[in-house]
């Protein structure tokens, strides 16, 4: 019962607002987006020790969470001020199939109310048709729990290009389903595409940016994924990119594989952002001309046997071994 559930007062607020933000800016609100880190890069022994050490350095929250004690880690942090900013899973698609992990659908389901986002990765070797089928379902789940989906760009899947989740999310077309920039995956599959192009094609959707330390012309993710303040990718020129079109979402630091001491990783990379934030201001602020907000087509039927189920015995067998390697590795720092 919602009597009971940690989130209720919460949820009453949120109900008529967490669908109302667009991921642009206001005219007069300056850019000034909150700072979260990716899960897979705060080691600490307890949840409290992490929301301990991420508001001590000045983060405003985490995000790509783990799945599990979502309903309790969600009210600790939101009693210190923070925020669990998003959580990570994915779907399969496999030949006339998909498959969408139950565990996801009941995350969806403990954080009802909350403003927390669902990255989704789409994985396997599938069509787009099963792929608009299987985010759909999630959508649906999404919807029912007042909360919004960001189509994740993972390389290797079968969204792994900026594009692919643009082309995704128009054909989905839901309200809550956006899609996420993600440098180090951009850097890795499509290190020679047009950033401020394909930026602005993602415009209407990006609700989500994540970030990192990248050395440029290198194709392993132990470069590609470095301390902020490591790396030679330009990051004002990304953020100015980013205030221009209005974006508003909040970024995450991706962590994956970065070695040494967490604490003192966190560490530069908020000294970093904070360095780059404040020079950012020195540079007057440009605004792209408004992009019309896609159209909204009315909901299809699922096609005669092609509904995915999210059953324990579907998805067990149909996502092994792809969809747990995916998420087992990116919550412990195996995978970006």
């Amino acid at each position: 019962m919602m009597k009971n559930h940690p989130l209720s007062g919460y949820a009453a607020v949120l109900l008529g607002t967490v669908f109302l933000t667009t991921g642009s800016l206001d005219a007069d609100e300056p850019f000034a987006p909150k700072l979260f880190a990716f899960q897979n890069g705060v080691h600490f022994s307890t949840p409290n020790k992490r929301i301990e050490v991420l508001k001590e350095l000045g983060y405003d929250g985490i995000g790509s969470a783990n799945l599990n004690d979502l309903r309790s880690r969600w009210a600790e942090y939101r009693k210190q001020g923070l925020k669990i900013y998003s959580i990570y899973s994915g779907v399969t698609i496999q030949n006339d199939r998909f498959t969408v992990p139950p565990k996801l659908l009941q995350a969806i389901g403990d954080l009802k109310g909350t403003d927390t986002v669902v990255e989704l990765f789409v994985g396997g070797k599938g069509s787009d048709e099963q792929a608009v089928m299987a985010v759909r379902e999630v959508a649906a789940a999404a919807e029912k729990s007042m909360l919004k989906i960001v189509l994740y760009p993972h390389s290797g899947c079968h969204i792994d290009h900026v594009a692919d989740a643009v082309r995704i999310a128009r054909k989905v077309d839901r309200k809550n389903v956006g899609v996420m920039f993600n440098l180090c995956h951009f850097l890795m599959v499509e290190p020679d595409s047009d950033l401020e192009k394909e930026l602005r094609a993602a415009k209407p959707w990006l609700w989500r940016v994540s970030i990192c330390g990248a050395e440029t012309g290198t194709r392993s993710f132990s470069t590609l994924i470095q301390p902020l303040d490591r790396g030679d990718f330009p990051q004002l020129d990304l953020l100015k990119l980013l205030r221009e079109q209005d974006f508003r979402g909040p970024i995450g630091l991706q962590c994956y594989g970065v070695k040494g001491d967490a604490r003192q990783n966190l560490q530069h990379s908020v000294n970093e952002w904070k360095k780059l934030m404040s020079e950012l201001q020195r540079f007057p602020q440009q605004r792209l001309p408004a992009t019309p907000k896609p159209r909204r087509t009315k909901p299809k039927s699922w096609p005669s046997g092609q509904k995915g189920h999210a059953t324990e015995k579907n998805s067990d067998r149909s996502i092994m071994p792809v969809l747990p390697a995916i998420l087992m590795a990116h919550s412990y720092g195996a995978i970006a």
